[in-house]
Order: structure tokens, then sequence, then C-alpha cells
């Protein structure tokens, strides 16, 4: 067996005095300096599993660049949430503009490429070791959100070892990345797919419009140049006129329904914290932060023991349940895939008719908007309860619709459900991997061959 290696831990601050790192948390904005165009302003809810997303709403408006330029992030600079859902970690890619966070978040950055190898940086920011500092140091309040200060951060002692171990962890560990990486761009790629056909059938109404005569070869939107749109199979299953609705002119014969009316509708819960015997690894807990960026949820950071979830089982969800975010970070929709809980923040829907979530995960990622409109309009989170969720509108097509949407897209999303597994079985060995080479336990060749050995 090979002897570990221990390297000393440095101080942040040591690290920042002698220029090889700089801290930095984001800007507190005015509305008024916010615009459509700008540069990118990236808030909490954008940073999702390793990665940050700077597709946003809102930017700060380009005259205003010099008033933020001591705040600007850029690529290669490792960010997480320093307020709030204290410690979830992203990096900005190459290729990515530069950004500006908003005051939960904070960044650091690697001033001496020689000293910090700045992907090594994200994996030490996402290890134990540096999440454990956080959570030592993190103000906690019946009233105010979670929180870890600037000058917390500068007092962390966390281990740095050569640049060219930190060179060679990170060539190793972002392999597995890159490898992730693709199956994430092939899902977004599938995932595009099945939205499109959604939004030519129960959107658009290509296929009505089609049987209307209003469409024909030479005058087809993008949307219906979809294959399937044009399928007579499919084209029978739709009408050839409108209707006037509640929600405009719909096809003749759907239906609007409210929420409750399609499946039953659970509010989750979380049992109770004094009791640990209420937690384990036998049931999925899903919460928040476990949605983002997510058809379905394959891992969670909580899960419940048998007892906990026997302790609420009104609350249990079996596969195939839509799990809607209704508090906080409003409008996340995912798939259950199998028996799971979640915490009072989610609402979720277990439809009527099984086999048919593709199309209800649509249809409901289409309510966002309304779900962030109807919430409690409080300054500090967004609250839409139970009752209200169970009153929105859906338009709601004839069931054997919905079943030829199931049907047309069902390779789209079991393409989606085994790269998700794949990514899950290379994330795990990636985190397995981490603590071992950052403690000099597992030696460099043996972790190269152990990373070659992940299944892709």
């Amino acid at each position: 067996m090979s002897k570990s290696i221990s390297w000393p831990k440095q101080k942040v601050a040591s690290l920042i005095e002698n220029g090889s790192l700089r801290i930095d948390d984001g800007y507190r904005v005015r509305r008024v300096e916010l615009g459509p165009e700008g540069i990118p302003f990236v808030r909490g809810g954008d940073i999702g599993k390793g990665d940050i997303s700077t597709l946003v709403e809102d930017h700060i408006r380009s005259e205003l660049a010099e008033r933020v330029q001591t705040k600007l992030a850029r690529p290669l600079d490792v960010a997480f949430i320093s307020k709030g859902t204290v410690g979830r970690v992203g990096m900005l890619r190459p290729g990515q503009p530069e950004v500006v966070f908003s005051p939960q978040v904070c960044y650091w950055r690697s001033l001496d490429y020689a000293e910090i190898n700045p992907r090594f940086l994200y994996y030490l920011m996402t290890s134990h070791e540096f999440q454990s500092e956080l959570h030592a140091v993190m103000t906690h309040g019946s009233m105010a959100a979670d929180y870890v200060s600037l000058t917390d951060q500068r007092d962390f002692h966390l281990t740095f070892p050569p640049i060219e171990t930190q060179n060679t962890i990170a060539s190793i560990l972002g392999a597995l990345d890159d490898k992730i990486e693709v199956n994430r761009r092939m899902n977004a790629t599938l995932e595009s797919l099945a939205r499109a056909i959604f939004k030519s059938w129960f959107v658009d109404f290509d296929p009505v419009n089609i049987n209307a005569g209003k469409i024909n070869a030479g005058q087809m939107p993008a949307s219906s140049a979809i294959p399937t749109t044009h399928d007579p199979k499919v084209l029978e299953l739709f009408p050839s006129t409108f209707q006037d609705s509640e929600l405009g002119p719909t096809p003749e014969g759907w239906e609007v329904k409210r929420v409750k009316e399609v499946g039953n509708v659970v509010c989750g819960k979380t049992p109770s914290t004094k009791k640990p015997e209420n937690y384990g690894d036998d049931v999925p807990f899903i919460t928040i932060p476990d949605m983002h960026g997510n058809i379905f949820v394959l891992s969670t950071k909580k899960s419940l023991s048998n007892l906990g979830a026997e302790s609420q089982v009104k609350k249990s969800l079996p596969p195939g349940a839509i799990c809607v975010s209704c508090i906080a970070t409003p409008g996340l929709v995912c798939i259950t895939h199998t028996e799971a809980q979640t915490n009072q923040q989610i609402n979720s829907v277990i439809p009527n008719e099984s086999e048919q979530e593709g199309f209800w995960y649509w249809t409901f990622c289409g309510l966002g908007d309304e779900i962030r409109a109807g919430g409690s309009g409080g300054s500090v989170l967004t609250n839409l309860s139970k009752g209200r969720f169970e009153e929105l509108k859906l338009l709601v097509p004839p069931s054997g619709l919905r079943r030829e949407y199931t049907n047309a897209t069902k390779n789209l999303f079991e393409s989606i459900f085994r790269n998700l597994v794949e990514s899950q079985l290379l994330s795990e060995s990636r985190d397995a991997l981490l603590p071992q080479l950052l403690s000099g336990e597992l030696p460099v060749p043996e972790a190269f061959t152990q990373a070659e050995e992940v299944p892709a």
C-alpha cells in the first residue's frame, strides 16, 4: 500500500496577501441599473451543480460598466452561494461572458496560475474540507438567512498541494467532468426536441392549423417543420377548429381544468429534525437545490429513513409524480423516478392517468410565470400556497393526445434518463476520488486507472 502524503494547510488571508488569490462578493444592484441587455446579473438561483448560467433576464446596463468594474467576475472564477442556500458552487467556463453577481454570491479567483490552478480551486471548493469550513462559521437566525462573510472566508485554512499535484488532480477530475458535460449537452439537445414537439402540438396548435388549412407547405412556421406534426395518425387526433375559452382560443373539445382536477396535489413536509432516526438512506427527500437543471432527480442532498417516511406516509410520491417549487425559487419542475418525498417548499402532482409524465412536465414548466406571479409578494420569498397552486388553470387536451405525445417522445425521455444515470456514476466516482487525492491517500497513477475504469 502506498504511503499517503500530507500537505500543509494554508490560510486564505496569506494567499490573498501574496497575490495568489482574490475573493470578493457581489454587487447590491438598484432596479434602475438593470435592463434586458448588458452585463449578465447572476443570482444564486443561477448557480447549479458546478455550472453557472449566464442566460439570465436581468443585465447591468452597458453604460454602467465602469461603475461595476471592480465587481466583474470572469471565466475560471469560482463562485458559491454565501447567503441563503450556503455552499452551492459553480465555475464560469471559458467562453462565458463576464458577469456581475448578486450580493448573495461570493467568488474566488486565482491570480497566479503557477500557485493555484483555477480548476483545482473549483474542486477544492466543492470538497468536504471547504464545505466544513463554511458550515463551521455560518451564522444562523430564525428570521435572517444563513450567511458566511468575506472576513470569515479569509480565516479559512485549506489544503493547497504543490502546483504540479494541483494540475494533475484537475486533469483527473476534469476528465470525468468533461464526460458529464458531453452528457449535459446531449440532454439539452434531447430536451429541446421534446419541448419543440410539445410546443408545436399544445402551444402553437400546428396540427389544428394544418387540419384547418391555415398552414400549407409554403407557409409553415419553424415549429411546424417537426416531422411528427405532419404524421397523418397524429393529425387525426387533432380537431380542425378552435373554440373560445377563458384561456383564449383553444382547439375544439379541449378543456380548461384546475390543477387539482388533473391529479392529487401533495404539499411536502419535513419530518422532525429533532429525531435523527427520521433520516437515513432509504427514501429520497427532494428539496429545491436538487431540482436545478434536472428533469429527473437521481440524487438528493438528504434522504429519509423508512421510519421517517412512514411517519408522514400521505406525503409519499410514486414514480412519475411532477414536483413544482412554489417558494423561494418558484417554477422549477422535475419528475420523480422512484418513491420519494419533498419538503414544504414543493407542491407535487400525482397525475390521475399514469405514463404521461412527459406531457405534464412541460405543462407545469409553462406555468412558471404564473407561479411566480401567484406568490404572496413577500419581500424575501415568493410563496404560492397549496390551495392557490391547486386553483391554477391548465389547458388539457384529450387523453389520447397526451398518450400520443408520450409515445412520440418516449425514446427522448429514456435517453435523457440514461445519460443522467451515467453522469451520476461519473459524479459519484469524481466525488469519491476528490478527498483521496486531496489527502494524498490515493497515488496519482491509481487515480488515473480508477477514472478510466468508470463506465461512459
